[in-house]
């Protein structure tokens, strides 16, 4: 059984992919990783110094690759090519793979994630596992759920077979002509995932609170300091989604008001856990990658799109 992690990101985002790659290999040494990368990287890094195999967007083959880097900014354009990247991977004999967005980061073995996989096979993560407790914190979290989707697409774990194959055609199909952030209508590919487990066979739900544990749903997944790891509700912290996460904040994350979400982890818990990543982040040369930017004008020239008139 050949076992594969991936995500994506632009230049600008690989200090938050090597930090994704450095914690998973921590926790699972021997372990793979890919990286695909939407914009041109040439002459800022030395590939082969990584701990992740990179992938190019024009790896991938796909007939619409140059049409979506066109038509889409930066996290469209990003999401749209997912359901391609893992078409391209199962290509090459990898039997189960799980996507990852690249501003999570692991504390703990995700057996449970692939014990799922050998179960079933497609497996997502819900936002919320639990309505929120009364109040204005819920009120926001819990509309902001209904309007981008009950499944977060950072996380998607699927199993080669038919079935995989038939998610992956039928959800490019949508990301390439769909995959716009236009609220309150649509949000990228998540907003395909709702029907998902209606449509498709085997799908699992996967409702371990330590997987994709988030500041979106910390209100029903307390997580404290517990033996040199994290404790999120009942289970380990497997994974944390650092979304909106700026390594020059304090917070978990520069989208919510902060005290609002500091009291759902104790204080000193909660510096040690961001400090964790704030320092992986640095150490992977997060200042740097910043000021590269995101210029995929570069790439589609280099991919000779025609000229739009």
């Amino acid at each position: 059984m050949i076992d594969a992690i991936c995500t994506i990101c632009s230049r600008n985002f690989l200090a938050q992919a090597r930090a994704l790659t450095s914690s998973y290999l921590r926790h699972h040494p021997g372990g793979k990783v890919y990286v695909l990368f939407v914009d041109d990287i040439s002459g800022r890094f030395d590939l082969l110094k990584e701990k992740f195999t990179s992938v190019d967007v024009r790896d991938l083959r796909t007939p619409g690759t140059q049409d979506m880097a066109a038509r889409y900014n930066i996290m469209e354009f990003s999401t749209a090519v997912k359901p391609f990247l893992l078409q391209h991977l199962f290509t090459l004999g990898i039997d189960r793979l799980v996507y990852y967005d690249p501003d999570i980061y692991f504390f703990h073995r995700t057996d449970v994630v692939w014990e799922a996989l050998g179960a079933h096979k497609i497996v997502l993560t819900p936002h919320l596992l639990q309505p929120l407790p009364p109040g204005d914190l819920a009120d926001d979290v819990e509309r902001h759920v209904i309007t981008t989707g009950a499944y977060n697409l950072g996380f998607l774990g699927l199993r080669r077979g038919m079935e995989a194959d038939s998610l992956l055609r039928w959800l490019g199909h949508k990301t390439f002509k769909w995959g716009y952030l236009r609220l309150p209508s649509l949000f990228v590919d998540q907003f395909w995932a709702d029907p998902i487990p209606a449509m498709f066979d085997g799908v699992h739900v996967l409702r371990d609170p330590g997987c994709n544990a988030a500041w979106w749903n910390l209100a029903s997944r307390p997580i404290r300091r517990e033996q040199a790891a994290y404790r999120c509700g009942d289970s380990w912290l497997k994974f944390f989604h650092f979304s909106g996460f700026v390594p020059h904040s304090p917070m978990i994350t520069a989208k919510y008001p902060p005290d609002k979400l500091v009291a759902l982890i104790p204080a000193d818990d909660h510096r040690m856990m961001v400090e964790e990543y704030r320092k992986a982040l640095l150490g992977a040369g997060y200042d740097e990658c910043l000021k590269w930017g995101y210029d995929y004008r570069g790439h589609v020239s280099s991919l000779r799109i025609p000229n739009k008139t």
